[in-house]
């Protein structure tokens, strides 16, 4: 396994980076869930908040760390054959519909930052 990404394949950190995000993620929807509905506690839910936003940031931090490794090392040439079976389209499109995901995710990351940083809500 590679380093860096090739013009095949994805590297090893493009990878990590890319699972690292997908689990947090994951999690953060579990714990939103998990505090949403089923904990009544008004305490216990503000704690799990902050947890729930520490563990933004650091799905921010890591996304920044991914762009930046992305920036420097490129993306390869030719999607590569995983991503073609799993799509079942032809390269160019699936790396677009790719794109349109992460541009969505984005959005939400960018509308999260803003609610985390309005700190907690009093009523």
């Amino acid at each position: 396994m590679r380093l860096m990404n090739s013009e095949t394949s994805w590297g090893v950190p493009a990878r990590l980076l890319h699972w690292a995000v997908a689990g947090v993620i994951l999690f953060l929807l579990g714990l939103g869930t998990w505090m949403t509905y089923f904990v009544d506690d008004v305490l216990g839910q503000f704690r799990l908040v902050q947890i729930h936003k520490s563990w933004g940031f650091i799905v921010f931090s890591l996304a920044l760390v991914r762009i930046v490794w992305r920036l420097r090392t490129g993306e390869p040439r030719v999607c590569p054959i995983t991503c073609r079976r799993l799509n079942g389209l032809p390269p160019m499109r699936a790396s677009g519909a790719l794109r349109a995901d992460v541009s969505d995710a984005d959005l939400g990351l960018v509308d999260g930052l803003g609610l985390a940083a309005a700190g907690p809500v009093r009523g």
